[in-house]
């Protein structure tokens, strides 16, 4: 640039940070809605992934199952799963009909990509404390 007066600022954000840091959280309930299409109940939800429970298309989220047994990977019979948070409004969903290994209480799903907008946007509703970070 020949204009010495204009100065660029970027902010690469989510981008940058984004895959710096993943969640786990165990699976405290499993709501059976069929054979093929379970509810699965975690301790994270709207209070700390806002933007993916308010925007879903926007703002979709990696999410794998985990054995509680050795944290391996699930190789269970995939099903649709709903994953829900722990708050009392029907908004607390991080997946709707997500392909994913079927759990079972106490198995983990790990939410992937979550270095960026999540604790610096973590709402405290119900005065729920915000989780432990380590690293």
């Amino acid at each position: 640039f020949s204009n010495t007066e204009r100065i660029i600022i970027t902010e690469f954000g989510r981008s940058v940070v984004g895959k710096s840091a993943w969640t786990a959280c165990s699976v405290e309930y499993v709501k059976a809605s069929s054979e093929t299409h379970n509810v699965a109940i975690i301790q994270a939800g709207a209070d700390l992934f806002m933007r993916t429970c308010y925007q879903p298309n926007n703002f979709a989220l990696r999410i794998t199952a985990h054995s509680a047994k050795d944290g391996t990977p699930l190789t269970t019979k995939k099903i649709e799963l709903d994953v829900a948070g722990p708050l009392c409004f029907a908004g607390d969903k991080l997946a709707t009909a997500r392909t994913l290994p079927t759990v079972s209480q106490g198995d983990f799903l790990v939410v992937h990509d979550t270095g960026a907008n999540t604790l610096s946007t973590f709402s405290r509703h119900c005065s729920r404390q915000q989780p432990a970070v380590y690293g």
